[in-house]
């Protein structure tokens, strides 16, 4: 199979192209950074599968495929994007699959294999299944293939129960109107797919944990249209468009999205609107818990006739005062006779296989595969609905030094670090609920503990964490911190994660490796009215900040601002200030493997952080060189240190594969005219391995 990857970021094409490789599947790879590009090298040779971003300069990946599809052997196309709200919008141009960076191993292969089974020749099909539905988006007809129907899902956390709840109530109010077997089996089908159009809904308003405004209520409504849309020309279910687009109007004409009224609406859709509404109002929701029957009886009574049509109504609400409401949860089986005639079962298996796809889809996107939580949105709504019902802690974690690693030791060490603390979570939060919030923050809710609790589950977490660590030198200098806030049953979840976020803000300013309560941050610690006050205060939170153990360690941009300060300061102050190289020479004869490299570097810069001042300052400055600004007097007091840094570095490291050498410049306007000094051979004669 041959392929090309088309991406404008360079670590993207990189990380793609590596994945492929490893599926040991692939015959060649080709890589273009713009549509332009990709065409010119399609000129080279022949490729199978083009690997498409869709965010890029000047000529987008959609307008490139679109493009390529209007040729008449065109390769087969995989998005692959940040970006969700496109997933309709490549049926158009027949695209095989449509993959969510970062692209997951498991994911890969799966489009591999469809890539691969679309090459092979295709076997005839039964005519009298359902291969494709028609969808309209953005005035351009788009065919939806039916074995691909997770682009057909509802994506809301609760519409899969809710989709066959609503069919099981709209079947109880049609049996009590005396409708007859088939119909009241068709008005079930077709029930059940009356939320369908919520696929074109972007899933930043569908997963919002609060109240939508107006704007966002206002795309909601659009989910009508395209759900009917959709289903125009599904034959095989009765009605099913029509409750699909009309569900949501109202008897008195003011609801969408044609503003019917009355008899106008088709009598399938205002049973269904009758259904939807009390399932609405008897289920959880993110922003609120379900209501009391008193209270779903006396809106609707309250309504009929202007948002219900009052026959179905006034049904409805003595089904409801009998008690006659009760149906079972297996929604992803269809509740029939089991000797269907044969169309029938079609329909009937055609719905139970669209359950089961969007159960399994979500669970496949829903959770962080290297974590193994829930993703943002997953988790995020179901610690909304947790703290609807219980008092608990809100709990905002993040890990720090995580660009270090990445920086230094590659994503994959990264990735070590998270996963780490991903398996610590799961093990300690068993009746909680967490989830990664993204990139290197996590999201945890414990119900029904006090503060006493929470303080011991995260000193644990704290501890377990650094025994983890220690396992693995490449994610040595990862810590946690988190913010803390109690919650009462009932809270916000925006304003208890913004007081937890901001408890986190603390930490981070203090020093880091550390969990702080919201509640901690009284008038003591924020003060409102005194100048004074607040000026100690930052004086405080400035020198907490730089509560570290040995020298300062910092990065070599951060380094090289110290060092311009210095020199300034040096020349207006007098300081005697020293910058020393040392470097990690490779003894004669010696192999040089890459465990020891890390591990004699690993001491090094352990023997220097120790041995120096606070008021000194150290950094990594390449593979095999650190960099060190002495505060001393005079420049005979620079060997003494250096005796005590590398007797230090052999105390540790017992190896002698490796010999460290140092050079020095006093720091001052004039370092460059002033050659460095040598004093590798003092060293040689002087220190020996302990």
């Amino acid at each position: 199979m041959r392929v090309m990857i088309v991406d404008d970021e360079a670590p993207a094409r990189s990380e793609l192209r590596y994945l492929l490789e490893e599926t040991g599947r692939i015959d060649g790879i080709m890589e273009a950074s713009s549509a332009r590009e990709a065409v010119e090298r399609l000129m080279d040779g022949k490729v199978d599968v083009m690997f498409l971003d869709i965010q890029m300069p000047k000529t987008s990946g959609m307008q490139l495929a679109e493009a390529l599809h209007k040729l008449k052997n065109p390769p087969a196309i995989v998005f692959v994007t940040a970006c969700s709200e496109y997933a309709l919008d490549a049926f158009g141009v027949d695209a095989v699959d449509y993959l969510m960076k970062p692209v997951e191993p498991e994911r890969l292969a799966q489009a591999l294999d469809k890539v691969q089974g679309r090459m092979k020749p295709e076997e005839p099909q039964s005519h009298s299944a359902v291969e494709r539905i028609p969808v309209i988006k953005s005035g351009r007809k788009v065919l939806v293939p039916i074995d691909q129907i997770r682009y057909i899902e509802a994506k809301d956390d609760y519409t899969r129960g809710h989709s066959h709840r609503v069919a099981e109530y709209s079947a109880l109010i049609a049996q009590e109107m005396g409708w007859n077997r088939s119909e009241i089996v068709n008005l079930r089908h077709a029930a059940h797919l009356h939320d369908i159009g919520k696929v074109g809904i972007p899933d930043i308003i569908l997963n919002k944990p609060s109240r939508l405004t107006n704007e966002e209520y206002d795309v909601i409504k659009e989910h009508t249209v395209i759900g009917a849309e959709i289903l125009k020309n599904v034959s095989i279910i009765n009605h099913v468009t029509e409750v699909a687009r009309s569900h949501h109007e109202r008897y008195d004409g003011h609801g969408y999205p044609d503003g019917l009224k009355g008899e106008e609406i088709p009598i399938h859709a205002r049973i269904v609107a009758v259904a939807d509404s009390y399932d609405a109002m008897n289920s959880h929701r993110i922003y609120r818990n379900s209501l009391p029957k008193e209270t779903i009886y006396e809106e609707i009574r309250k309504n009929r006739g202007t948002q219900f049509d009052p026959e179905i109504a006034d049904i409805f609400l003595r089904l409801l005062n009998e008690n006659r409401l009760t149906i079972t949860d297996t929604y992803l089986e269809i509740d029939d006779e089991p000797a269907l005639p044969g169309m029938e079962f079609e329909i009937s298996n055609f719905i139970s296989n669209v359950m089961n796809t969007m159960k399994n889809q979500e669970e496949a996107e829903n959770f962080d595969l290297l974590t193994g939580l829930p993703m943002r949105n997953t988790g995020q709504k179901m610690i909304a609905q947790l703290m609807q019902e219980h008092n608990g802690c809100l709990i905002f974690m993040d890990m720090d030094n995580l660009k270090k690693i990445n920086d230094i030791y590659g994503h994959k060490a990264g990735d070590r670090a998270l996963k780490a603390l991903g398996a610590l979570l799961s093990e300690h939060i068993e009746n909680s609920v967490g989830c990664r919030f993204g990139g290197d923050e996590f999201l945890l809710f414990v119900p029904d503990a006090g503060k006493n609790e929470i303080s011991e589950l995260m000193e644990t977490l704290f501890s377990r964490f650094d025994s983890e660590k220690k396992k693995d030198f490449e994610i040595r200098v990862a810590s946690i911190s988190a913010g803390l806030c109690m919650c009462t049953k009932g809270d916000s979840f925006d304003e208890c994660s913004s007081k937890a976020d901001k408890a986190l803000y603390y930490v981070k300013q203090n020093g880091k490796h550390n969990f702080f309560f919201y509640q901690q941050m009284d008038n003591t610690v924020f003060p409102v009215s005194s100048v004074a006050k607040d000026l100690s205060l930052v004086a405080k939170a400035l020198r907490n900040s730089g509560n570290y153990s040995g020298a300062l360690n910092l990065n070599y941009r951060e380094f090289s601002k110290i060092y311009e300060y210095i020199n300034q300061l040096g020349e207006r102050h007098k300081y005697h200030c020293f910058l020393v190289m040392v470097t990690m020479e490779t003894a004669p004869d010696s192999m040089m493997y890459i465990e020891n490299i890390e591990q004699a570097l690993e001491y090094m810069e352990e023997a220097i952080r120790h041995k120096i001042r606070r008021i000194d300052v150290c950094t990594r400055y390449s593979a095999m060189q650190y960099l060190i600004i002495l505060f001393e007097s005079d420049e005979s007091q620079i060997p003494k240190v250096m005796d005590r840094i590398f007797i230090q570095y052999y105390k540790l490291y017992d190896k002698r594969d490796f010999i460290p050498k140092y050079e020095y410049l006093p720091v001052n306007e004039h370092s460059e005219e002033t050659n460095p000094q040598n004093t590798s051979d003092h060293l040689n004669q002087n220190i020996h391995p302990v």
